[in-house]
């Protein structure tokens, strides 16, 4: 029994030793993995930012009058047509 005591003592003597570069290597582990995921997080944060300032840039920030918008479009349509009277006089040599 005294001798399987000692035996015990010695295997947990061996343990605790390696019981302390496991703890150290698994901090160290846990310290990268941490790491990891934080700079992928703020990664992530910072081109989500990037991406709204662009959209931001895109989108008109004023509210657009559409009663004038409409008189405007109306205006540079009728300015993209030709006159009808110059389509009266033209004659077409093929009729």
């Amino acid at each position: 029994m005294a001798e399987l005591k000692q035996q015990l003592k010695i295997i947990l003597a061996k343990c605790s030793k390696c019981g302390s570069r496991v703890f150290l290597i698994t901090g160290i582990l846990i310290l990268i993995i941490c790491f990891i995921f934080l700079s992928n997080i703020l990664l992530k944060s910072i081109n989500d930012t990037r991406l709204v300032v662009s959209l931001q840039e895109q989108v008109a920030t004023e509210t657009v009058d559409m009663k004038i918008w409409q008189e405007i479009k109306k205006k540079v349509e009728l300015k993209k047509q030709p006159p009808a009277a110059a389509e009266k006089f033209t004659r077409n040599p093929f009729e």
